[in-house]
């Protein structure tokens, strides 16, 4: 299996004085170590794990993060890693098969949501879209020299985040109270 040199960019309180810890290990390892990519113990799609390899970064706010050189694996590297993850030691992993529409990260975030939370799919999708507009309508008035529209756009940005949080945490509370 490949080896892969990453970077895990560590929370303050937790990291040296730079916040990051070089690493090296083989793609399973790398995965599992990666904030939030794992989090319902479901393996993604060949699709959806390139999307997130090519990006080069996932960022996880206060929880830190990872980053490493873009690249891709093909469906044999895919299914070698795939077989590598099911028997890692905690056996917590599993695949599930997403459906057609899961064509992206943020797909398979929102469908992992409604597969495990029971989160209807299409409220959830127009929340974060209104979140992300708000936030890119933000930077392109800052990128124009617009400062009062862009702190104006932000406000509401994190409004929507907060709406989006609020809402999505109705529904884990429901299942974990089940």
């Amino acid at each position: 299996m490949r080896t892969v040199k990453y970077k895990l960019l560590l929370p303050p309180e937790e990291g040296s004085e730079s916040g990051v810890l070089m690493a090296r290990g083989n793609l399973s390892e790398m995965l599992t170590e990666m904030p939030y990519l794992l989090t319902h113990k479901v393996i993604p799609p060949l699709h959806v794990l390139n999307e997130v390899l090519r990006s080069g970064l996932i960022e996880a706010g206060a929880n830190g993060g990872a980053s490493w050189e873009p690249f891709e694996i093909d469906a044999e590297e895919y299914e070698a890693l795939v077989a590598e993850m099911l028997t890692l030691e905690d056996n917590s992993l599993r695949e599930a098969a997403s459906p057609a529409w899961v064509k992206s990260r943020a797909d398979w975030d929102i469908w992992l949501m409604e597969m495990i939370y029971r989160v209807p799919v299409d409220e959830h999708r127009a929340l974060l879209e209104k979140m992300v507009e708000l936030e890119r309508a933000s930077t392109a008035a800052y990128a124009r020299g617009d400062k009062e529209a862009a702190l104006t756009l932000q406000s509401q940005a994190l409004k929507a985040s907060s709406a989006l949080s609020e809402w999505l945490t109705g529904y884990v509370d429901r299942k974990l109270s089940h």
